[in-house]
């Protein structure tokens, strides 16, 4: 949605979700932001749940790219993306996102084809928003694959 059309139609969910809410979208602050919620994969694990908010802390580890919601924040979701990283830690910024297994980057890429057969459930305070969204959509191969010496696609 990187259209000016999109962007407003954005805005208006948010400001109609801000009225059903019972407030005012006056008196509401509606801007831009992003959550990022990360979690490392595990052989075996079928399900992954993400920590939301800044005081949760149920995954084993918490990476510093990590961008939760404030307690008193509202979010509004206008876009989902779906990507795989191979931090070299917990603390390492300087990784790219990627939208498919990367052969280079991933020695098991083969098996994180499955991640892309599966799909993601929302739920938010114990109701199903979203039950079945595939993850399939997410995937994207690139015609030039391989990075290239100073980390650039070539």
């Amino acid at each position: 949605m990187a259209s000016q059309i999109g962007q407003r139609l954005a805005f208006q969910n948010a400001s109609n979700a801000v009225k059903r809410a019972g407030q005012s979208p006056a008196n509401a602050v509606l801007s831009q932001s992003f959550l990022r919620l990360e979690t490392g994969l595990v052989t075996g694990n079928t399900q992954y749940k993400f920590d939301i908010l800044v005081n949760e802390n149920t995954q084993t580890t918490n990476f510093n790219t990590q961008l939760k919601l404030n307690l008193q924040d509202s979010f509004i979701v206008s876009q989902i993306g779906f990507f795989l990283a191979a931090p070299s830690s917990a603390t390492a910024t300087d990784f790219r996102l990627m939208t498919y297994p990367n052969r280079t980057a991933f020695a098991n890429a083969s098996t994180l084809n499955s991640i892309y057969n599966g799909f993601m459930s929302l739920t938010i305070n114990q109701r199903t928003i979203i039950p079945n969204w595939d993850l399939y959509k997410h995937l994207d191969v690139p015609q030039t694959q391989q990075e290239y010496g100073n980390g650039y696609i070539c």
